[in-house]
């Protein structure tokens, strides 16, 4: 409650004390003095007057309760004006905060009450027009100078139509300096729809509307860049959809930007290699990292091309993520080259293979006969005579040749790959090894397909005989580990021994065929080929090849 009004109400509550008193303490007091006399007369006592006390007891009762009344009335004006100055306190602490957040916004506030036809500016409000605050009564004109007409239409069609209305203007300030703002008005009614006031605000966003320009110009810079470059660039946003594609992917495609952003650009991957395509970029997405892959893109005729994709993560100034960038190379010439040479290296293995297949058979079937023949021919001339310890020799020496033949016709073709399968063809070939070498060799085959591909199982067969080859002629080994086993559609092998070991790098340089020859066998059929060795330690070799994945022959193209 006000104070003005406690005020009053303490005033009247006293005067109507007061005219109680007055109205009735007095001829109650006379009653009484008459009533006293006449007992006094009728006792025969002496006529006396009354007591202080008795006289004026009713006013002392009524002034004391005047007092305590005013006493209260005094507590409540004094609580009344602690709160009071509590809640000016918060109000200037608020007004405080909003001249604060409006200069941290450059957003000033305006009010103008169409009622009394005033206007009020926040100190916010006279920085931004460049004055000091207060300075000058606030006008529009220092907002639209030369312009009222603008102003009064706003303000006409903020009013009929009930809404906020905004504008984006430039204001020149008294300095000659040009700002750009933003102008809001919220019109207020009262409850018989009458205008009352507009409350506004005026933002300053001179240093928005540059950054913006900057951007659109660096944009422009950009677009302008990719657009000549002689490659296909995209780029997508942190949700992995792309966002943009310059004129080179465009133009290699041959359709419109809407129809290749977001998922789009995969319709134009080639069905065989799209699984692929985004297991690798989604891992590489999730993981932040730089990655680059090849994958057939169909083109403006309906022809599919290889292309080399490459792709880095975007991060802003504040290494916030923003996305990817990416290039694509055609590459299809060097691939049609590439599949060229493969096929080529393909027919020259295959030829190879063939020829080693006839040499071996010959070998079997011509000279190791032959010589099988003539040992018989010898055992039996020796069961009918005596020979001398020469001819004994001769016959040791046609065995051993003999069995070298043998030997050799079944490193050339193996006959038991081609009819009982690669496990135990190269658990065979680990067992000769063994006893050929006094090499001791531990083979571990497993879960290997019985209805393995003969390329893939030539192919790993080749490996583990030139390695064997290689340890027996190289390393000086004495322990070889040979495991060949298959899982998760995958086929994996794997020899190590404890040998002399070699450096890596160095036996790139050599002259010798052998781990080029292993390397070209397993790129031949899709698969991978590694080796790990050093001096000293030996040397590990592995070869993997999936087993439903077929190779890339040149029809693909």
């Amino acid at each position: 409650m006000p104070a003005a009004r406690i005020l009053r109400w303490f005033r009247l509550t006293a005067f109507l004390f007061a005219c109680l008193v007055l109205s009735q303490g007095v001829p109650a007091a006379k009653v009484k003095k008459d009533r006293r006399a006449a007992v006094f007369y009728e006792q025969g006592r002496s006529n006396r007057p009354p007591a202080l006390w008795e006289t004026y007891a009713p006013y002392v009762s009524v002034a004391i309760v005047l007092l305590l009344a005013q006493t209260m009335l005094i507590l409540e004006l004094l609580r009344q004006r602690k709160k009071e100055r509590i809640i000016r306190g918060h109000l200037r602490e608020s007004e405080a905060r909003l001249r604060e957040a409006q200069s941290i916004a450059q957003c000033g506030s305006w009010v103008w009450d169409i009622s009394r036809n005033k206007t009020h500016w926040s100190d916010e409000m006279y920085r931004i027009l460049g004055l000091v605050p207060q300075s000058v009564p606030p006008t529009s004109r220092l907002i639209h100078p030369g312009d009222d007409q603008y102003y009064v239409t706003k303000m006409k069609e903020a009013s009929d139509t009930h809404q906020l209305y905004s504008a984006e203007r430039r204001i020149l300030r008294p300095n000659g300096e040009e700002r750009i703002v933003l102008e809001s008005g919220q019109p207020k009614y009262d409850s018989q729809q009458r205008l009352v006031s507009i409350v506004g605000t005026l933002l300053d966003i001179t240093e928005q509307r540059r950054a913006e320009r900057v951007l659109r110009e660096s944009e422009d810079r950009f677009r302008t860049m990719a657009d000549g470059a002689p490659v296909m660039m995209w780029m997508a946003g942190v949700d992995k959809l792309c966002t943009d594609f310059n004129r080179g992917w465009l133009t290699f495609t041959g359709r419109s930007i809407e129809q290749e952003l977001g998922t789009g650009w995969v319709e134009g991957v080639h069905p065989d290699d799209l699984q692929k395509c985004i297991a690798i970029y989604e891992e590489a997405f999730d993981k932040r990292q730089f990655f680059s892959m090849e994958y057939r893109l169909r083109r403006y005729d309906g022809e599919y091309h290889w292309i080399n994709d490459s792709g880095s993560p975007r991060f802003l100034p504040d290494g916030t993520f923003a996305g990817y960038i990416g290039c694509c190379v055609d590459i299809h010439d060097r691939k049609v080259v590439e599949f060229e040479k493969l096929e080529l290296a393909r027919r020259l293995m295959s030829a190879q293979e063939a020829e080693r297949t006839r040499v071996a058979r010959e070998l079997h079937d011509g000279i190791g006969q032959e010589i099988a023949l003539l040992g018989i021919q010898m055992q039996r001339a020796a069961a009918s005579t005596a020979l001398n310890a020469g001819m004994q020799k001769l016959c040791a020496n046609l065995t051993a040749i003999g069995l070298h033949v043998s030997r050799l016709s079944h490193q050339l073709h193996s006959s038991e790959l081609e009819y009982l399968g690669l496990s135990i063809a190269i658990i065979k070939l680990c067992r000769e090894f063994s006893e050929q070498y006094s090499i001791k060799v531990v083979c571990a085959c497993s879960n290997i397909p019985a209805k393995l591909d003969n390329e893939i199982a030539l192919t790993f067969f080749r490996v583990v005989q030139e390695s064997l080859h290689n340890i027996a002629k190289h390393s000086g080994a004495s322990n070889v580990h040979v495991e060949v086993a298959a899982a998760s559609g995958e086929l994996t092998l794997i020899v190590r021994d404890n040998g002399a070991g070699f450096d890596v790098q160095e036996s790139k340089a050599a002259t010798g065929l052998g781990l080029v020859s292993m390397r070209e066998r397993l790129l031949l059929i899709g698969g991978e080929f590694d080796i790990d060795s050093a001096p000293g330690t030996g040397t590990r070799i592995s070869a993997r090849r999936h087993l439903f994945e077929a190779t890339l022959p040149i029809s693909t193209l």
